[in-house]
């Protein structure tokens, strides 16, 4: 395994602040994407996201070279259960519960595990995945804003009105996550508990194959680090609100860099 390029980078411009994480080393490369949470609530000094991903982290430190697939989300669903929510006596039903989106690219078995909505490419071929809920909410959101500038209503203060309404449902989606009662509105993420295999997603690869891992800091995945700093660097300037081409939960907010954190990383298997 060859990497090419990777690049990581939070939407603060703080890699310390930075919810993404990348991991590479003989055995597996890994992209994870730690949910931000919408409580405020810390875990140990740091944000649920940025502790379930440094958690996830650790997990393949020392993880057995050849797991994938549902073993794999197993055995990292346990270790975060384990080392991050016991000690800090957080439940499943808990707002500040943290979770994760993974992909890990297994070495030895040469095959990619994947839960939630880290976005892959392989030779070329584009796989997007799109949680139902932030579709929907995306979409409600950027109505809602153009509603606003149409009847004359919007003001551009830094406030994101769009996301201020619809942050009831935002604050209730944890509810949906791995519940596989909700049909296809529930979705998987790794967080200290089981994940149906509905939402665990297993593809084979062969030695030679080029793959494209990136969180979805990225507004679409691209072939190579450069278009997509250039395609994100177009959506920031053009539409900052994220309302138009790729309606967003969350627009660019005040202060920060970027949309959200992102992590690319392009390697040669």
């Amino acid at each position: 395994m060859k990497v090419i390029e990777s690049f990581l980078m939070g939407r603060m411009g703080y890699d310390y602040l930075c919810e993404d994480s990348i991991f590479i080393n003989d055995n597996y490369v890994a992209v994870i994407d730690g949910a931000t949470q919408k409580s405020g609530v810390k875990i140990d000094g740091v944000t649920p996201g940025r502790s379930i991903s440094e958690t996830i982290l650790s997990f393949l430190k020392t993880a057995p070279s050849k797991l994938s697939g549902e073993d794999l989300i197993r055995e990292v669903g346990d270790y975060v259960q384990k080392r991050l929510l016991i000690p800090n006596g957080i439940n499943k039903t808990d707002e500040h519960s943290p979770s994760a989106s993974i992909a890990i690219v297994t070495i030895d078995t040469l095959k990619i595990t994947i839960v939630g909505d880290v976005q892959s490419m392989i030779n070329g071929s584009k796989s997007v995945r799109i949680k139902k809920f932030d579709e929907f909410m995306g979409e409600a959101r950027s109505l809602y804003i153009k509603m606003l500038i149409a009847d004359g209503r919007f003001e551009n203060n830094g406030l994101d009105i769009g996301r201020e309404t619809i942050m009831p449902w935002l604050g209730m989606q944890h509810v949906l996550r791995n519940n596989p009662n909700f049909g296809e509105w529930s979705y998987g993420a790794i967080d200290g508990h089981k994940v149906d295999k509905m939402h665990i997603e297993e593809i084979s690869i062969n030695i030679g194959d080029e793959i494209v891992l990136c969180t979805d800091g990225y507004p679409t995945i691209n072939a190579s680090l450069a278009l997509a700093e250039s395609e994100l660097m177009h959506y920031l300037e053009k539409d900052p609100l994220r309302i138009y081409d790729v309606p967003s939960t969350k627009g660019l907010e005040k202060g920060n860099i970027s949309f959200d954190d992102r992590a690319y990383i392009r390697i040669i298997i």
